[in-house]
């Protein structure tokens, strides 16, 4: 084993290929010559530089190597001097095995140094790799979009052909010299290591040109897919995305393998510079409110509901989860307006969450008769991700995006919270549920967003049970405030599809949503400007609708006993489907995992004291899926027609036929005015419910 022997030959055949490479790119002769003439001059000083190797197999390898370098001088020619240019690569590699090759022990570590040496070449691609895996495999949004589709597997699938094609044209293996495994750049190269200094700008737009044939090439195929099928649009623009991204970092790995300057170092710092910006500037998105037009009343007072009539007041609570809860909050409301109309009859109110918010405005659309059936479907349908990429390339903003898309599909944009309040204040017209959206803000805080005034949610029902902190009621209260949106922003109307967006504000997809109210905000006194504060997701706090219809319950105790009421829960939450015994690596998802048991715990205790405030006046079902057979659904605002239609198959299922004989049985149970409470009106709501 010759290590300073093997060193060498990995130099010479550095030069060698650099140089066959390189000469491709030039286009006159006198240029082509001046390439090669470098490429001789550099492998004739690494030969000289050292004497003649003892072992004669590498000797052999040696000598030959020196007379190639003996007849550079009578070479004549370009193509005489690319053969030479040839054989010395050749040769060189095989030298480059003989030295190296000694005991097994120096073999292995031979092969261990070289890898390391290829790893450090390779360091940026590698690291951009292993962030697009990771992306992938444990960002929520991207892994929906991407791995947790069918068409995103197919694009992921097809675009990596691609990419590997588009390596195989530009980087093919034993040809250019940094893809092999036996050419090193000698350290130091200022003098000698890199080309002609006119080189240096033809390589840069050469390898410009190469990323930019590439980027071409994959958008082509991420507009061929997606005019193939609209729902390709959205999977194969985030893996062409990735692809770009891998690929870039593959460019500048190449740029310094052959530049002596720190190309990669600099490339760093910028950037985390640029990262270091985004995540630090993001600018506020307007919210779209309006003032409150002249009028003697614009909110539903607690005098006004419920509605008189016939039955049960019935109560929907719709779980959020991006675009699975829209199409299973859908889904359940046009199947309860279907087969048991009676209670879609009386639906008087509707609490959601986020996926669940955009269910709820589509069914008041239908209700109205601004969508039919199937448009209702096809709504809750949509690729909602792809007005977020599209924004992004576009001066489009990303929430206006989104609620423009809602919107054509919905045909809402003139229904808000106000005109709901009048609509329900004006009984000629045909009664709609009264939607209570549920959004958060920085704190902690629930915020509703509903056409009703904020005593309606049992102010002094919280009031009384804060004071008495012996009562389990005192538990259920909340500890800190919640708001109404007319507490915040007095004065101001908010368009339906606004108050969706507020419920539905994905975090990191959608930006925050700036409030300034007036005056100090309760329960922000610790901030420095207690005036002002940020909405989210409505999941954030609590990922179902169970907390406002439990205060609006108690507030109208009377109306409620006199009545009866039915809670329905529509859950679209689903258990995890997993294999392994949960390790140390689980603790995140064990600490969510326990917030949320913490939620279904203080759901379980509102049942039960509306079950003993109003006894057999009060009736709850629950509404879900198979615990785990919605694990493989992603919640955010992308599902493929396959995972469409498992949402949807629960409402053709046993499971499904059990639960409507049951909401049947529930509500003609409290219709029938009988005061003493019986377990089985809320045993379903109270069973404990799998985890997400």
């Amino acid at each position: 084993m010759n290590p300073l022997v093997a060193r060498a030959a990995r130099h010479v055949v550095y030069f060698a290929l650099v140089a066959l490479h390189q000469r491709t790119r030039w286009h006159s002769e006198s240029e082509r010559a001046g390439c090669v003439q470098w490429a001789l001059d550099s492998i004739a000083r690494e030969v000289d530089a050292l004497a003649a190797p003892s072992d004669p197999r590498v000797a052999t390898l040696w000598a030959r190597l020196r007379g190639c370098v003996d007849r550079f001088d009578a070479a004549a020619g370009d193509a005489e001097r690319r053969a030479l240019l040839q054989e010395v690569a050749s040769v060189g590699r095989r030298l480059v095995i003989a030295a190296s090759s000694g005991s097994f022990a120096a073999n292995v570590g031979a092969v261990v140094a070289a890898g390391w040496t290829y790893a450090q070449q390779l360091a940026l691609t590698l690291l951009c790799g292993a962030v697009v895996v990771a992306t992938l495999a444990y960002n929520a949004p991207v892994r929906s979009v991407v791995i947790g589709s069918r068409v995103g597997v197919t694009s992921l699938a097809v675009l990596s052909v691609l990419a590997v094609c588009l390596f195989a044209w530009l980087e093919p293996a034993g040809r250019r010299p940094f893809w092999s495994p036996f050419a090193v750049p000698p350290p130091g190269r200022t003098a000698n290591g890199w080309l002609p200094r006119t080189s240096e700008r033809r390589f840069l737009l050469g390898l410009a040109s190469s990323l930019g044939a590439a980027l071409v090439l994959l958008l082509a195929a991420a507009l061929l897919l997606g005019f193939m099928s609209p729902e390709f649009r959205s999977p194969v623009t985030v893996v062409a995305g990735l692809g770009v991204f891998f690929l870039a970092a593959h460019a500048v790995d190449v740029w310094d393998y052959f530049d002596p300057r720190p190309v990669r170092v600099f490339g760093a710092l910028i950037a985390a510079a640029i990262v270091w910006v985004s995540l630090g500037y993001t600018p506020d998105e307007p919210w779209d409110v309006r003032p409150l037009p002249a009028a003697p009343a614009h909110w539903i007072r607690s005098s006004q509901w419920p509605r008189e009539g016939e039955g049960p007041v019935v109560l929907l609570a719709l779980s959020g989860g991006g675009s699975r809860a829209a199409i299973f909050g859908s889904a359940a409301l046009a199947t309860i307006d279907r087969e048991v109309p009676d209670v879609a009859r009386n639906i008087q109110a509707i609490s959601a969450v986020s996926g669940g918010s955009l269910a709820t405005a589509g069914y008041l659309a239908a209700r109205m008769g601004r969508v039919d059936a199937r448009g209702y479907d096809a709504a809750m349908s949509a690729d909602f991700v792809w007005p977020l990429l599209r924004a992004a390339f576009t001066p489009e903003l990303r929430a206006q995006a989104v609620v423009s898309s809602w919107n054509d599909l919905l045909h809402v944009g003139d229904v808000s919270l106000d005109s709901l309040a009048q609509r329900w204040n004006d009984r000629t017209l045909p009664m709609l549920p009264v939607p209570i959206l549920n959004a958060t803000d920085m704190s902690g805080h629930g915020v509703t967003m509903s056409p009703f005034e904020p005593a309606a949610f049992a102010a002094d029902d919280r009031a009384a049970c804060k004071e008495d902190q012996r009562s389990e009621a005192a538990w259920v209260c909340d500890r800190d405030e919640s708001h109404a949106i007319q507490d915040l922003l007095p004065g101001v109307d908010v368009p339906l599809l606004s108050a969706v967006r507020a419920s539905a504000n994905f975090p990191l997809a959608f930006p925050l949503i700036p409030v300034r109210s007036p005056g100090p905000i309760p329960g922000h006194a610790q901030i420095g400007d207690p005036t002002r504060t940020r909405l989210t997701d409505g999941g954030v706090r609590i990922n179902s609708g169970v907390d406002p219809l439990y205060y609006l319950m108690l507030s109208h105790r009377e109306a409620i006993r006199r009545r009866g009421a039915v809670l329905v829960v529509v859950d679209a939450m689903a258990a995890s489907r997993s294999g392994a015994v949960p390790g140390e690596w689980e603790i995140l998802a064990t600490l969510r995992r326990s917030s949320v048991s913490n939620v279904q715990r203080l759901h379980r205790m509102m049942v039960t004291r509306l079950a003993a405030e109003f006894g057999g006046r009060f009736g709850c079902v629950r509404v879900d899926a198979e615990p785990s057979s919605l694990s493989g659904v992603p919640t955010s605002w992308y599902v493929d027609a396959r995972e469409r239609r498992t949402v949807r198959g629960h409402f053709q299922s046993d499971r499904w036929t059990a639960q409507r004989n049951s909401l049947r049985w529930t509500f003609d149970a409290v219709g029938a005015a009988t005061p003493e409470a019986d377990p089985a009106l809320v045993e379903g709501c109270l069973a404990r419910p799998s985890l997400q």
